[in-house]
């Protein structure tokens, strides 16, 4: 059996730049933009037309000595 794939077009849009290590997102609902932690424990805000916040307060610090585990931020 083969199988084929349509071609298909890739359109790609840079919507932030400079961010020091992004590690996770999460799209919030109804347009309200998304979350992003970066690797050293900091979680950010974005939204179309307002770009990125300022580190949020209150966010649990980050865990681990070394590698992967180091990185998790809870959220």
């Amino acid at each position: 059996m083969q199988l084929w794939a349509a071609p298909a077009t890739v359109n790609v849009e840079v919507l932030q730049d400079k961010l020091d290590h992004p590690w996770a997102l999460a799209f919030l609902p109804d347009n309200h933009g998304m979350l992003i932690t970066l690797r050293g424990g900091e979680l950010r805000h974005w939204q179309a037309g307002k770009g990125l916040s300022a580190p949020l307060s209150g966010v649990p610090a980050t865990f681990g000595r070394t590698g992967r585990a180091a990185c998790w931020t809870w959220f």
